[in-house]
């Protein structure tokens, strides 16, 4: 009797305000989905989909790839232990993590907070705290939020996990990571991460929360901090993998 009532105040608040897709606007009246659409949440990418991925960085290896290390692990050689993400940057994936970082739309940490916290369940073990990597302040008045926060929090409720925001903090101005080379994205993440809270940390389990991992420099930057700290271990969740 409860599910058919909610169903029918659900039915009736779709004539007043419909809900629509937030990855292609399709409508979603008639469903219980509050997110997406059958069609977009079956098109996202997945990583686990027959891919041979890096061990440690989830970074897809190609056909001929056989689950050892991709280049930019082998060259970086990262502080982190493990990367899990949603799925790939592309189809809805991607539209959903643009129209938040690009078109300024903080809600859309809704659904990749739902779809983070599916992908990291049971992973992280016991006593983990969620820490999200810090953004410059220049990204953070540009867009008037913080995505990885946003993000970080998102899965922290849905876990039920201790959220650590601020545990990080960026230093100096370094340029975005999508204006340079992949070389570049290798070295410019040095010395632009400082730990500000390490007694939430210590012997901690820290799950590294972000929105697109490329090369991996940045989150091992971050990782490197964090055990400096005094973290114990640090894992990697992104909503998805370049």
């Amino acid at each position: 009797m409860e599910t058919l009532l909610r169903d029918l105040a659900r039915g009736a608040l779709d004539l007043l305000w419909p809900r629509t897709c937030f990855a292609c606007g399709e409508t979603l009246g008639g469903t219980r989905e509050p997110w997406l659409c059958g069609r977009c949440r079956a098109a996202i990418p997945a990583l686990s989909a027959g891919l041979a991925s890096c061990a440690r960085c989830a970074a897809f290896l190609g056909p001929e790839g056989a689950g050892g290390s991709c280049r930019d692990c082998a060259r970086l050689r990262p502080r982190f232990e493990a990367v899990r993400a949603v799925g790939l940057y592309r189809g809805p994936l991607r539209r959903l993590l643009v129209s938040m970082k690009y078109a300024r739309r903080p809600e859309g940490a809704w659904p990749l907070g739902e779809l983070m916290a599916e992908a990291v369940r049971g992973w992280e073990g016991g006593g983990a705290v969620i820490v999200p990597f810090p953004t410059t302040e220049a990204a953070r008045k540009r867009r008037g939020f913080d995505p990885p926060a946003l993000l970080a929090a998102e899965v922290a409720r849905r876990r039920g996990l201790p959220l650590a925001e601020g545990a990080l903090r960026r230093t100096g101005s370094p340029p975005p990571q999508a204006s340079l080379s992949r070389s570049e994205r290798l070295r410019s993440p040095r010395g632009t991460v400082e730990a500000v809270r390490p007694e939430v940390l210590r012997d901690r389990t820290v799950l590294l929360v972000d929105d697109v991992l490329t090369t991996g420099a940045s989150a091992s930057e971050a990782a490197q901090v964090l055990l400096g700290a005094g973290a114990a271990r640090v894992l990697v969740a992104v909503a998805a993998r370049a």
